[in-house]
């Protein structure tokens, strides 16, 4: 047995058949060496169920902590608010009518894959936004201005 100044609290351990040494444990740490089992001692840690999973991708299993996340999340219960930055990923938010959404990308199609347009000004630049060129007015000697106006 080792010889010397002892404190409450100091516990011992045999690093070969003729020696023993001591260390200094803690309230916390003398209490889990007391606990009963396993699933005792993750309850008095805290640690909840997710220390008695298996790791991976599936249902009832936890994620390792190297695996990479890409896209954009928001919080399970929060309101579909905050979407701005999905307007970089070319996309679409769809649902299946029953609470499940998913951002769908959506490719490139070229205007004139659509049906021809209407005449009207809804698209036509201005001094405020960008848009389409407004109508021609038909006339090889007129010329568009930076106003929108033809001289």
């Amino acid at each position: 047995m080792p010889t010397g100044n002892f404190a409450a609290g100091d516990a011992f351990y045999a690093t070969s058949a003729k020696k023993v040494e001591r260390f200094v444990t803690t309230v916390f740490g003398r209490a889990r060496c007391a606990d009963a089992n396993a699933a005792a001692l993750r309850t008095a840690a805290e640690l909840g169920t997710a220390a008695t999973k298996d790791v991976g991708t599936g249902p009832g299993q936890v994620a390792a902590g190297n695996h990479t996340h890409s896209g954009v999340y928001q919080p399970v219960a929060a309101p579909l608010t905050n979407l701005g930055a999905l307007a970089d990923a070319a996309g679409a938010l769809t649902s299946n009518g029953s609470g499940t959404f998913s951002w769908v990308l959506v490719t490139a199609t070229r205007l004139d894959a659509f049906a021809a347009p209407i005449d009207n000004t809804n698209l036509n630049a201005s001094t405020a936004a960008h848009g389409l060129l407004p109508k021609l007015s038909g006339n090889a000697a007129h010329v568009l201005h930076g106003d929108g106006t033809w001289s």
